[in-house]
């Protein structure tokens, strides 16, 4: 009986956890809330992949050709600033290709707005300033 009791107990917690762990996402949010997003290379390099990362979240948009659409991801929420890890792949006829990697941190998130619902596209620039290499992403809402 007293072991019966104990997987009851044990039963009846694990669903609850598994319950609210379905439920919660980030700050709040549920699974019924996201945004679908999809991001466009606009250079003339290849972008190998698009990292969007919020909290402990990663979502990865990969292989998207010169001035081409990836597939739409849904995402939880869209933030003004976001971490994002991009790296570029830079074709060069004899020689060999250029990766250019690129981890953009935000320093101040004080005042952000966020995205919560609909669809969004992230537009990618890269730029070459003063010899280093700097990033562009506009998001375009739709």
């Amino acid at each position: 009986m007293k072991h019966l009791l104990i997987i009851a107990f044990l039963a009846l917690f694990t669903c609850k956890a598994s319950a609210q762990n379905d439920t919660i996402i980030d700050k709040g949010r549920t699974n019924y809330d996201s945004v679908k997003v999809r991001v466009y290379n606009n250079t003339r390099y290849y972008l190998k992949s698009y990292k969007i990362i919020l909290g402990n979240q990663s979502y990865t948009f990969a292989d998207i050709r010169s001035h081409q659409y990836s597939d739409y991801k849904s995402l939880p929420y869209l933030p003004d600033h976001y971490r994002k890890d991009v790296r570029f792949v830079r074709k060069r006829l004899l020689q060999y290709d250029e990766w250019i990697n690129l981890l953009v941190v935000p320093t101040d998130f004080i005042g952000e707005g966020e995205l919560t619902s609909g669809h969004a596209t992230i537009k990618v620039k890269l730029k070459k300033l003063d010899g280093k290499w700097v990033t562009e992403s506009d998001l375009v809402k739709s």
